[in-house]
C-alpha cells in the first residue's frame, strides 16, 4: 500500500464499506522516463508504453538500440484481454506510426514471434514468445514452492500475505493470500503500485546508490510525493534507505487505516529479489502491536524462503 501498506493505495475489502480501486496504472515518473528514452532514440511518435528502463532513468545513447525497444513494445501490446490485434490496433497502442509499426510487425512475424490470421488480419503472439519466459517460469516456481508457507502465515495471522517484486519504479503483486477477516486489505495478483511510497518498494530499493535514489525521488509525480508530506529530498532518502539497516519496513496509512510490514527475500548472493508482505488494519493492531506480534513472523518466513548464502 502507500506509506501504509504493501502497495499504494490498496483496496480495503469489506461488506460494510465500498472498496477503493487499486492503482494499476504505471507511475507518471515511469512514463516520463519512457518519453525521454524515445526522444534520445528515434522520435517516431508518442511513447504510450510505460515500461521502465532496466538500467536507470535514461539510456546511454551509445549503447541503446531503439529498434529492440520498439519491437518489445509491440510484443507488450498483447495481453489476455487483447490476444489478437490489427496493425491499426498496435499502432494506436505503441504510437510508432503506421509505417514503422507495419515494418516491426512484419519483422516479428518473419522471425516467428507473431502469426497473422488472414481472415481477420489480426496478429497474435506465437509459442516462440513463451520461450523467452523460461527464466520467469523458474522465478514463478520459487513462488509456487513457497506458496504453502505464505498460505500458512495468512492462516495463522488471519491477515493478507503477499509475494511482491520490483518492476522498474513499481512493485507488482505476484501472489496473494487474503485475510479471512470480513474487512481486510485486498491486493489482487497483478496489481502495480509506486515503489517509493510503499513498504515493499522501500525494502526492494533501499540498497540502491544514493544518487540513483535521489533521482527517483525528484522524478516522483505529485500524487506520490504527497505521501511524504513536507519532507525534503534528503529526509525521504533516509526513509527509503532505512530498511537496509533495519532489515524490514513498516508503513501506515491513516486514510485506509492500514499497516504494512515487508521483509526481504534474498538470493544466494544476499541480494533482495522479492518481498514478503503482510497487510493488516489499524482496527486490529496499532503500529507497536504489529511490530511486536506480526513482524517476527514475517521476518521468519522471509528468512525461511530466502536462498542460503554461498560460503566464501
Amino acid at each position: 500500500m502507500t506509506s501504509s501498506s504493501a502497495c499504494t493505495p490498496a483496496k480495503i475489502s469489506a461488506k460494510v464499506c465500498a472498496p477503493s480501486s487499486p492503482m494499476t496504472h504505471r507511475s507518471g515518473a515511469a512514463a516520463e522516463r519512457r518519453r525521454t528514452m524515445n526522444e534520445k532514440s528515434e522520435p517516431t511518435g508518442p511513447a504510450d508504453a510505460d515500461t521502465t528502463p532496466a538500467y536507470g532513468p535514461a539510456p546511454d545513447a551509445r549503447l541503446f538500440v531503439a529498434g529492440v525497444e520498439k519491437g518489445l513494445r509491440i510484443l507488450e501490446c498483447f495481453d489476455e484481454r487483447t490476444p489478437a490485434l490489427t496493425i491499426g490496433d498496435i499502432d494506436a497502442r505503441c504510437g510508432l506510426g503506421r509505417s514503422a509499426t507495419q515494418r516491426y510487425v512484419y519483422t516479428l512475424q518473419w522471425l516467428g514471434y507473431l502469426r497473422r490470421d488472414d481472415a481477420t488480419r489480426c496478429f497474435s503472439p506465437t509459442l516462440r514468445v513463451f520461450n523467452l519466459m523460461r527464466s520467469l517460469s523458474g522465478m514463478r516456481s520459487l513462488i509456487e514452492r513457497d506458496a504453502p508457507r505464505l498460505a500458512e502465515l495468512a492462516r495463522t495471522t488471519r491477515e493478507t500475505v503477499s509475494w511482491i517484486e520490483l518492476d522498474g519504479d513499481e512493485i507488482v503483486v505476484l501472489a496473494n493470500y487474503p485475510s479471512t477477516h470480513i474487512t481486510h486489505v485486498n491486493l489482487p495478483v497483478g496489481s502495480r503500485f509506486p515503489a517509493l511510497s510503499s513498504s515493499s518498494g522501500r525494502v526492494l530499493l533501499c540498497n540502491l546508490p544514493p544518487a540513483e535514489l535521489l533521482e527517483k525521488i525528484r522524478a516522483m509525480p505529485p500524487h506520490e510525493r504527497s505521501v511524504f508530506g513536507a519532507r525534503s529530498d534528503p529526509d525521504i532518502l533516509a526513509l527509503i534507505q532505512r530498511p537496509a539497516k533495519d532489515g524490514y519496513a513498516i508503513t501506515t496509512n491513516k486514510v485506509q487505516n492500514s499497516i504494512s510490514i515487508s521483509a526481504p527475500v534474498r538470493d544466494v548472493s544476499g541480494r533482495t529479489t522479492a518481498v514478503i508482505n503482510l497487510s493488516t488494519l489499524r482496527t486490529r493492531y496499532d503500529r507497536a502491536g504489529a511490530q511486536r506480534i506480526l513482524l517476527p513472523q514475517v521476518l521468519a518466513l522471509a528468512a525461511e524462503v530466502s536462498v542460503p548464502r554461498a560460503p566464501r
